[in-house]
């Protein structure tokens, strides 16, 4: 598996003691998991695919949920490192105007499923 720099709470690169910090196994996938969630389809010029269809398929006037879910659940899945996803659900808070997605997966190397809820982007 490819090194993997560990992101801080504001996506940002993780410094410690003037050195990147690396990270591995479960912890990579979680963090692979939370960027390809955050990254939109056509985002950055080197790999236009990469993302999710965000401004296509789920930020329109009338959104397709069971089409969101499907989305979302591939995406996660497409995910190296991602053996199984569980109980994909999505939360709207019309108040805060945001997206929370929580499900349950099996990671290489965990024995047990591990519980996700990431925001999605506003």
């Amino acid at each position: 598996m490819p090194t993997v720099l560990k992101l801080d709470a504001s996506g940002d690169l993780a410094i410690e003691d003037n050195k990147f910090v690396v990270i591995e196994k479960s912890d990579a996938i979680r963090q692979r998991i939370q960027t390809r969630l955050r990254s939109f389809t056509n985002e950055w010029f080197l790999a236009r695919t990469e993302g999710v269809p965000y401004l296509a398929e789920i930020l329109v006037h009338s959104p397709n949920f069971a089409g969101i879910d499907a989305l979302l659940g591939q995406a996660i899945l497409d995910t190296p490192g991602v053996l199984v996803i569980n109980d994909l659900t999505l939360t709207f808070d019309r108040n805060s105007r945001r997206t929370t997605v929580t499900f349950e997966a099996r990671l290489e190397g965990d024995d047990e499923n591990t519980r996700f809820a990431l925001a999605l982007p506003p």
